[in-house]
This record gives structure tokens, sequence and C-alpha cells, in this order.
């Protein structure tokens, strides 16, 4: 079999599958068939990047369509011209062994799905790989669980890899995360016993969180409220649903919900009004994730994601001075999931435990995001860090040639609006509290915000800055 690319009438990816018989787990058990759902983006004779989706991502990591539900998860990302550039390189996204079903399910699996590790992932999509006639891939990337299993590509020997971007992996260990992931796989699979248990552990999970901001703690309560609801009538999707809020409570910062609340607050100046807005988003994701995720499925990502990365620092040394693969971390200061500070120790030491000759095989990136914290590489601010981890994918030529840049650069209202080409705003106001900040046009638009993208790739600049005609007047 051979790679190919599958999109449909909107060109968006299509799912596929490959069947591979006699699978042995790590566990030690052998499967007679099991399935890998994937996606491919780009030209599959280009270099090949396979990527790993966070918790929540679908094989879909770029759709042109409405985003949520797993579909979409880095369209700011996969595509022409972005960070995983699709003129330049093919990308293959595959689904968890063990999740949702685009790849064989929990569900499917009986038994043996409670034995699954990152590991197992990753060594199907590598027998996939040798399959398709793929010797060497020219980076593996991953984000959240999938960073964790981008490093277990270092513990293969199928494949060589050249370079691997851990993205606010799972390499921290001594935090909240493990207990976190535990707690929610408890919750689901518990029947309705020991809830009041599992709350218990949630509150001592959380008692850093608690008091940092007013809206938190309102949004906390509330949360725990959710398990009277589920005790006086349980079920694995009601379950799920109230899961899905706990993720919300280190997925995300204190000052998040903060930040909405005052929002709301000064559109409709209303204090109750306000918090009930912020009270009914949360509700309304787990609704939808109810629509979209198995509840076992869920519970076994959980599960696995709670073991945490089981190599130390000096695995990863060895097997890095053994193959020769770059290895890129990036975590955000803010995080309160994985704590920044221990996955800079944890890379720190293993470029320590290197020759020095080859300890420049390692880096470690940061950004400051005090509001998303652990999915801010899911949102526009992550944009920014590119350019310096292009450096890695693409070498001295990061950056993509100048008519790609001109055509593709400065698309981020296309993943709103659904629009190839970027639409023209001709508004004048916009409604106060907006996401972006826009007040009147003068001061900054959407038409800004394109024009100065495109700018500051095609000069080779972090910024540009644009201003309508008398204020650059005044500013100059």
């Amino acid at each position: 079999m051979t790679i190919e690319i599958r999109n449909d009438e909107r060109g968006d990816a299509i799912i596929q599958h490959q069947l591979l018989k006699d699978f042995r787990l790590s566990s030690g058990e052998t499967l007679a068939e099991v399935r890998l759902g994937y996606c491919v983006f780009g030209d599959p004779s280009l270099p090949k990047v396979l990527l790993h989706p966070a918790l929540t991502g679908t094989p879909r990591a770029s759709f042109s369509g409405k985003q949520g539900q797993g579909d979409g998860w880095w369209t700011r990302c996969v595509g022409p011209g972005k960070f995983l550039d699709t003129d330049r390189l093919s990308v293959i996204c595959v689904d968890q062994l063990g999740g949702y079903g685009a790849s064989t399910g929990t569900e499917e699996l009986g038994p043996h799905g409670a034995e699954l590790v990152f590991r197992d992932t990753v060594i199907l999509a590598a027998r996939a790989l040798k399959e398709w006639g793929v010797e060497t891939l020219h980076a593996v990337v991953g984000g959240s669980i999938g960073g964790g299993q981008a490093l277990e590509w270092l513990f293969q020997e199928d494949i060589k890899v050249e370079r691997l971007f851990d993205i606010s992996g799972s390499s921290s260990r001594t935090g909240p995360a493990a207990e976190f992931f535990r707690l929610q796989s408890d919750l689901i699979l518990s029947g309705g016993a020991h809830l009041s248990d599992i709350k218990r552990r949630l509150y001592a999970n959380s008692r850093d969180l608690i008091g940092k901001t007013r809206a938190f703690d309102h949004v906390f309560d509330h949360v725990m409220a959710g398990f009277d609801l589920l005790q006086a009538d349980f079920s694995k999707e009601a379950a799920l649903a109230l899961t899905r809020k706990i993720g919300f409570l280190r997925f995300v910062t204190p000052r998040f919900y903060q930040k909405r609340w005052d929002e709301d607050l000064a559109r409709w100046t209303d204090s109750a009004r306000a918090l009930a807005g912020t009270l009914a988003w949360l509700d309304h994701q787990g609704e939808l994730f109810v629509r979209r995720f198995s509840p076992d499925g869920y519970a076994s990502l959980c599960r696995m994601e709670a073991m945490a990365f089981p190599k130390g620092a000096s695995d990863l040394a060895r097997r890095v001075d053994e193959t020769g693969c770059q290895l890129i971390g990036f975590s955000a200061s803010g995080d309160v999931l994985f704590d920044a500070e221990e996955q800079f120790q944890f890379y720190q030491s293993v470029k320590e435990g290197l020759p020095k000759d080859k300890q420049k095989l390692v880096e470690i990136y940061f950004t400051y995001d005090d509001v998303n914290g652990h999915d801010h590489f899911l949102t526009p601010a992550f944009l920014e860090s590119v350019p310096s981890l292009a450096t890695h994918l693409y070498g001295r030529d990061a950056e993509a040639g100048f008519a790609t840049r001109a055509i593709h650069r400065g698309q981020d209202f296309r993943d709103t609006t659904g629009a190839l080409i970027p639409p023209i705003y001709l508004t004048s106001t916009f409604a106060r509290g907006n996401k972006a900040g826009f007040d009147y046009t003068r001061s900054g638009n959407p038409n800004f915000i394109n024009l100065e993208e495109i700018l500051a790739s095609l000069e080779s600049a972090k910024y540009a800055t644009v201003f309508a005609s008398g204020v650059s007047a005044i500013t100059a």
C-alpha cells in the first residue's frame, strides 16, 4: 500500500483506515487485527511529519468547517504556509488506539483496553508506515498527550525519526496531572459508587487553584455540585459530561474564567447574568462532549495519561545520543496541569546527560500564557512561537517563499468565516468586549490584522504595525 490524500467535496481530509494483523501490545497480548485511523495533508511525496493529537483531537487536525468536537483542533498550524506547511511537508495525523473509534476503540478491545499505554499507538503507527514504505520521518509532533507519545518514538526501532516536538507533553510527573486524570477515569468507570471519595479527591487536587480568582471559585462550586446530580441519576454519559467540566479546571487557568466573567460583565453590567453565561458555556462543553466521544474511550486515554511518560531523562539522553534525533520541548509558563519549570528541568537533565558535542540536539522553548495555560497551543497566541519552532523543521530556510507567504499569511479569520480569501470588513465600530479587542476601526480591525501578519512575514519580522491614514500622520 501507499499513502494517499483523500479529501471530500469541500477539500477536507477524509479519515482513512489501515488494518494490521497480529498486533502485539506492550502488555504481551496479541490482537488478531487492529485498525489505525489517520488523515493525510500535503503531497505524500514530500518529507513526512507524523502528528499525534491532543486528548480530544481527531485525525482531522485541519478542517474548514465549524471547529469543535475534535475536528480542526490545529487548523491554525496545519496547511499551506502554516507551521506544518503542507506546501513543503506531508502531514499524517493519527488517531489514538483505544480512543474514540477512528482507530480500534476501547469497546472493541474488551479487556485489552485497560492494558494500553502510549507506546501501543506509536508502534501501531510505525507498523503502518513500514507497510507504506516509509523509512524516515522528517519529524514527529505531538501536543499534550500527543507530546508524550512523540517522546515514545525515540524508543522504537522501525522508523528513523530526525526530530521530535513535545508540545506541553507529560514529561512532568510530580505535579497534579497524574491524579487529575486518574480521578476522571475513575469517575466514568465508577458505576455511581465512591462518588463522595472521588469528589474529595478532586477538592484535594484543586486546592492550589481555589481562591485564585472569584470566577474560578464559582466555576469550581458548580462542578462540585455536579456530583450531587450524578449521585441521584448516574450514567456513563452524565459522568463523561462532568469529566469534561472537570478537565477545564486545569486545561485553562483561573484567570480564563475571570476574563470571561469580566467581559460578560462589561457587556451586560449584571454580575449574576455574567456568571450564568460562563456556567452555561461550561455546561455546553460537557453536552457537546457526550455527543462526540465515547465514555470508555475517554476513560482509557485518561488512564494512559495518568501513567505519564515512564522514561527518565537519562533514558531520553541515551536514545538521543544513539539516534542523533533532535528533541524540542515546548511549554507554557502559566500551565496549571504540567508545570513549566519542571519540564525545563527535565529537558535540562536530558541535555546534560549528552556528550557536549551533542547537547545542541536538545532545546526547550517557553511562552507565557496565564489565561489559556495548558491549552495555549490550541489558541491564536501560539502562532507567535511558530517562527522559533519552524527553524527546527526547515533549518535556515524556515520561512516559505515570498509568493506562498503573500498568498497564505493573514488567514486567521478563515477559521471562523470559512472564506478562502480574507473578507474585507467595512464596519466602523465593534461590539464592546469582543474577543479580539476591536473598538473603532481606525485603532484596529480584522483587515489590519491580516495585512500586519503578511507584511511581518514578507519582511522576516516578528511584528508589523498598520495605521489608519490620519493616525499614521500623527505617529510619524
